[in-house]
């Protein structure tokens, strides 16, 4: 929030006809998204996703994730309130 974000969305993406490891990268280049994992279950790859405003939700989803090749479903939830933020638990690089 101090940043002007006052959205957190975390997007389940299922691929199809295109390797994961592709779609993901690409998925990582948009400057909204601030982390990008390749998962197991039923999703393939989830993304965390910082925007400024809810008016942004319906652009972001509908013009730039979508123009991504291979994205066969996608599952958007919101984060209603941040229960625990820490990421000085490991270093990660």
């Amino acid at each position: 929030a101090a940043l002007g974000y006052k959205v957190l969305l975390a997007v389940g993406i299922e691929v199809q006809g295109r390797a994961a490891q592709e779609v993901v990268q690409e998925l990582a280049e948009l400057p909204e998204v601030f982390a990008a994992h390749l998962v197991t279950g039923a999703r393939d790859i989830e993304i965390l996703v910082a925007l400024h405003d809810l008016a942004e939700l319906q652009p972001f989803m509908m013009e730039k994730i979508t123009r991504v090749k291979g994205i066969r479903s996608m599952s958007a939830g919101i984060a209603a309130d941040i229960v625990k933020f820490n990421f000085d638990v490991a270093p990660i690089r």
